[in-house]
């Protein structure tokens, strides 16, 4: 009777994780691009988290580096820099209210570094396509498609990883 109690305690430790679906890990793709503007160069970089083929997750620091030139008075580009940083934070007033999305930026006399992140599980991806019916062609089976992601990227310019 004992042996037979032990080996039903082992069958069912042994067989607790039989049913439950291993967590794939996050793997990611990399994703650069670079402008160059009369006055100010813009580096962007895009790492995207996937499991599987969904995307779980975005993060994009684009570094914008200001320059003075002759083409642009002083006074231009002060009033190109107080538009820029008016619009940042309008949407970082906008973001806030939306638990998925983390938005910042940084400004000093000659860079601005923005920083954004999406947990792609916290987005109504209803209301995002309501909101902008062209990410339909990112979406697969009601998630963000990874290679779909990737390959919007690059046809922006962006130069990316592989997959992993």
């Amino acid at each position: 009777m004992k042996l037979k109690m032990t080996i039903l305690v082992a069958a069912l430790l042994l067989c607790s994780g039989c049913n439950a679906e291993e967590e794939k890990p996050i793997k990611y793709v990399n994703c650069k691009r670079m402008d160059y503007y009369n006055v100010m160069d813009i580096e962007t970089n895009i790492k995207i988290g996937y499991q599987g083929l969904d995307v779980v997750n975005t993060e994009t620091i684009e570094n914008i580096t200001l320059y003075k030139s002759e083409d642009v008075s002083n006074e231009e580009m002060t009033n190109m820099v107080n538009d820029m940083l008016k619009a940042y934070d309008e949407q970082k007033k906008k973001m806030e209210k939306d638990k998925a999305i983390e938005f910042d930026y940084t400004y000093d006399e000659s860079n601005i570094t923005t920083y954004g992140k999406i947990d792609y599980g916290k987005v109504d991806v209803d209301k995002l396509l309501k909101e902008d019916p062209s990410l339909k062609d990112l979406i697969e089976d009601g998630k963000f498609h990874v290679v779909k992601m990737k390959a919007s990227y690059e046809a922006l310019g962006a130069v990316c990883t592989d997959l992993e």
